[in-house]
């Protein structure tokens, strides 16, 4: 943050104070609040453009988008934006721990490319800047841990997907009675019960639900107490008198994708993930209705084969079963003539090194989440200076780059696999935009609901939502 470089401080911003000695403090109060004040103190990021691409205002927007989107209020952070050299060049500094879990935060190898670099190209195509190429470096290893609790914290969950549901549906609703169709319009099966405890309740159940809970139906008080059968109702009358009092979260930031080519293949697999994110306001099939609720479930995978199809420029299945010969047969290569070269040439002590290095590698990929902050911390930086001490023994690099590549071709398998093996599920994927109105989703049916909630429509007959 040093006023020289950041024209006294205008280019510097933090979500934990307004001086680096403050910003410090807040820092090492997060430490002690956890009793973690060992180990990795921080991290820290650069983001550079080339001279001239970009401006100091437009550096600052970059800087605070990225540190929202990434660390958001989990983590204590500063950045700041620097003049002093012909390419304008954001640092960003965080904390190690966690203020709201505790967790420390975790990186590994590839996480960059894998969850940082999108968000990156998703800013800069904001602000109309060239996309980022990450500077790689041997010295890189340590899992986002952004990354890493996010995929817990935000997993979606049917709990979820219903609450959202609600939510939508009493912002459109007029009454009790609007809002039960509306939600039976969703494919929900609903029951009213009646409970000694909590009172009168609604049973929600979907078809969308996994065959293992098939039979499961998820009460309104075991959704938290703004999804009750009598605060739904409060809500309702509350938005009619235009009085605001609870606000709808969010169900997610849509993940960056790449834009599909004009084929129909491409469009279908990246329709799917958009219509998962945005089901509820999009003109679907009461059969897509449920298939994107289903997909949400899995939304990372389904991502993850989208942006796979199209930054291979795949055309269709065809080209898939082709590619996937083709790894199979690398990996059946590789297996054959085994990974490593000869350890001949190698002391005892290199092997035992080379073996340790290798085993450190298995436990971080396989074991990290079974990991205590401590142990991965420790296991990290034994790795690192494994790596250090070696990295100029050309045996331990072929060794390192056959691994790796190993793992990217199994990756690449098992995306493969799965795109294949949701082949009628691709081809099902409408190429739908219309964005419903408030009128068009109340038009459900004109009959007057019961306790027992049996006059359900069939929606597939009836009408498209």
């Amino acid at each position: 943050m040093n006023p020289k470089k950041t024209r006294d401080g205008l280019l510097s911003f933090s979500n934990c104070g307004t001086s680096p000695e403050s910003i410090f403090d807040a820092m090492i109060v997060t430490k002690k609040d956890y009793q973690k004040e060992w180990g990795r103190q921080g991290y820290h990021f650069v983001i550079s453009f080339q001279p001239g691409e970009c401006d100091e205002d437009t550096a600052m927007k970059v800087g605070r988008d990225f540190c929202e989107k990434y660390l958001g209020d989990a983590y204590d952070y500063c950045f700041s934006v620097h003049n002093d050299h012909p390419h304008m060049h954001i640092h960003i500094v965080f904390n190690s721990v966690s203020r709201y879990t505790g967790l420390k935060y975790r990186y590994v190898n590839g996480d960059w490319e894998k969850s940082i670099q999108p968000i990156t190209d998703m800013i800069c195509e904001k602000y109309g800047l060239s996309k980022l190429e990450y500077e790689k470096s041997d010295k890189r290893i340590g899992k986002s841990y952004a990354e890493h609790i996010a995929s817990k914290k935000n997993a979606f969950t049917w709990s979820k997907i219903i609450r959202a549901d609600i939510d939508h549906a009493i912002t459109i609703s007029e009454n009790l009675d609007d809002y039960f169709q509306i939600m039976k319009g969703y494919g929900y099966q609903l029951r009213i019960g009646q409970s000694e405890k909590h009172g009168k309740y609604v049973a929600y159940s979907h078809p969308g639900v996994s065959e293992r809970e098939s039979k499961k139906a998820h009460r309104d008080y075991s959704l938290g107490k703004d999804y009750t059968l009598a605060r739904v109702e409060d809500r309702i009358w509350l938005r009619e008198k235009k009085q605001k009092t609870y606000i709808i979260p969010s169900m997610s930031e849509i993940p960056y994708l790449p834009k599909p080519k004009k084929n129909r293949f491409q469009v279908c697999l990246y329709n799917r993930v958009q219509q998962a994110y945005a089901f509820q306001f999009l003109d679907l099939r009461i059969e897509s209705q449920i298939r994107a609720r289903k997909d949400l479930l899995h939304i990372n995978q389904i991502a993850e084969e989208a942006e796979y199809i199209i930054k291979n420029d795949m055309s269709d299945f065809e080209s898939c079963e082709k590619r996937l010969s083709e790894v199979k047969a690398e990996i059946k290569q590789m297996k054959d003539t085994g990974f490593a070269d000869s350890e001949m040439e190698l002391t005892a002590d290199e092997v035992a090194d080379r073996k340790r290095y290798e085993e450190i590698r298995s436990i971080l990929a396989k074991k990290e989440d079974q990991l205590s902050d401590e142990d991965f911390e420790n296991l990290s930086d034994e790795l690192e200076n494994l790596g250090e001490k070696y990295k100029e023994d050309p045996l331990v690099l072929s060794n390192q780059q056959k691994n790796s590549k190993y793992e990217t071709l199994n990756e690449e398998r098992k995306i493969l696999l799965r795109i294949l093996r949701e082949k009628p599920i691709i081809n099902s994927v409408e190429d739908v935009r219309t964005t419903k109105s408030k009128d068009e989703s109340k038009q459900f049916s004109e009959a007057p609901i019961n306790n027992s909630l049996e006059d359900t429509p069939d929606h597939k007959e009836s009408r498209r939502l």
